[in-house]
């Protein structure tokens, strides 16, 4: 018995430290709501300098009509517009990534496609990405759709360091 509160009681700290280590992450979410009309958008996530480090959880699309989800990284440096990005949970300080909605990023390398039926969502685990404070000086990842007409939703997630 005595040997089961105490394998109970470590197991209880092991969780509580990793959801305390969770909570103190510094979490960030960008989105875009946009109606289409025979165009493309773009959502970007981008460090600039070395003194950054962002690691992307997730990328999602949501449309009303059928279309094609693509993830480029590395893109021409975008310059416009720039989005708001949003703490999640605990997290209440300044993001140091910049976020672009309607971005003018480059197209850059393509490292996942999807193809979306109409009124679906289509999501990419993006964990394993780096972007800053290692490699070119700007750094970007960018969440694409093809040239549709409807109503779509992008978000990017991400860690920052």
């Amino acid at each position: 018995m005595a040997r089961l509160k105490t394998a109970l009681l470590l197991f209880l700290l092991i969780c509580l430290g990793s959801a305390q280590a969770q909570d103190s992450q510094k979490r960030y979410i960008v989105s875009q709501s946009i109606t289409l009309a025979g165009a493309t958008v773009a959502l970007t996530i981008q460090a600039t300098g070395s003194n950054k480090l962002g690691l992307p959880i997730s990328a999602n699309l949501e449309c009303t009509v059928a279309a094609q989800m693509i993830i480029s990284i590395d893109g021409t440096a975008a310059t416009t517009t720039a989005a708001t990005e949003v703490p999640i949970g605990r997290n209440r300080s300044a993001a140091t990534i910049t976020a672009f909605s309607s971005s003018n990023a480059g197209a850059g390398t393509i490292i996942a496609q999807q193809t979306l039926a109409a009124d679906s969502i289509g999501s990419f685990d993006l964990s394993g990405i780096t972007i800053g404070s290692e490699g070119p000086t700007t750094q970007n990842i960018t969440l694409r759709t093809n040239s549709l007409t409807g109503d779509c939703a992008l978000r990017i997630i991400w860690v920052e360091k």
